[in-house]
């Protein structure tokens, strides 16, 4: 069985060998573009102030990112410490972008400007707009790229464990093994979907303009809310409309399941599994991975979701 393995380095670039590994909870979500580490260990002394930490699973660096909470316990048992890091997407998600108003964007241009002093490579495709393309006072600069990604491409970014920024949703066909899983659950949350969103284009009429879900109207699902947009180009308009309504009904429908190992598969990654009572799934898509060890021993828990065709409609009714 693939074990995990950390590499923690301090601020003068010192490296600091973690071998009583008390517990770990290694968190990746397509929804968030952090990862987040949770990391126990007892230590014989005082530790330097720690700066970066890298996480493995057997050769392949799967986590790379920095410190933001060193905490030692003194017991009778030695020091006892803990350390929260976040993946190296944080830089970009912490420092806030230039209000800008940009004209005929680009992904160079926004990587440029957003990103590469920090230290970030660029592997996004070559993607342009004619029109304008507006970052609001506030916006990170991670979501100064990706809203401008996703609204031209209808896929987010991602950071890879190497500091690079790439599509996200590059996943492979992947498998899970049944005789690992220890438990399945599944959940249907309608409490967080939103059906329909009513919003102004920048004119003097009120709400008349609606853009709806036709499959979450067919499930009987009634939720709406209201949207000013006259301040946004139109192509953008139509980005934060279907951003809202997809990201609202993304976990519809999830399925989760607890193994008895380190899973090798990534996010992104598409399973189709046969889960007794629930019955054959189809496609789903790995959307969290929490890898965890503590006295119980080692586990992964897997996310996935059912990718769901809204029926999307924008009509206008006064």
């Amino acid at each position: 069985m693939a074990e995990l393995r950390f590499e923690l380095t301090d601020i003068d670039d010192g490296t600091v060998d973690v071998d009583n590994i008390l517990s770990y909870e290694l968190s990746m979500d397509v929804d968030a573009p952090c990862h987040g580490l949770r990391l126990y260990f007892t230590h014989s002394r005082a530790l330097a102030e720690l700066y970066s930490i890298r996480v493995f699973t057997d050769s392949k660096c799967i986590f790379n990112g920095y410190v933001d909470t060193q905490r030692e316990t003194v017991n009778d048992d030695g020091i006892t410490c803990f350390v929260y890091a976040r993946s190296s997407a944080c830089l970009l998600v912490d420092n806030q972008a230039k209000p800008f108003n940009y004209s005929h964007p680009c992904t160079q241009a926004l990587y440029v400007l957003n990103a590469k002093e920090y230290g970030f490579t660029n592997r996004l495709p070559n993607i342009a707009c004619d029109g304008n393309y507006l970052v609001t006072a506030g916006k990170s600069c991670w979501a100064a790229i990706n809203d401008f990604v996703y609204g031209m491409t209808g896929n987010g970014i991602f950071v890879t464990a190497d500091n690079c920024i790439v599509p996200a949703r590059q996943g492979k066909k992947s498998a899970i093994s049944p005789h690992s899983i220890v438990s399945a659950r599944r959940v249907i949350n309608r409490g967080d979907v939103i059906s329909a969103i009513d919003y102004k284009n920048g004119d003097s009429r009120d709400y008349i303009n609606h853009y709806r879900s036709n499959f979450f109207c067919s499930r009987r699902i009634r939720c709406t809310k209201k949207q000013n947009l006259g301040a946004f180009p139109d192509w953008q308009k139509n980005y934060i409309l279907h951003n809202q309504l997809t990201q609202a009904g993304d976990d519809y429908m999830t399925y989760q399941l607890r193994l008895a190992e380190v899973w090798q598969g990534n996010l992104w990654d598409t399973v189709e599994l046969q889960l007794g009572y629930f019955g054959r799934t189809g496609a789903l898509e790995v959307s969290s991975i929490r890898y965890s060890m503590d006295k119980s021993g080692v586990s992964t828990v897997v996310t996935l979701r059912r990718t769901i065709d809204m029926e999307e409609i924008d009509y206008v009714a006064e």
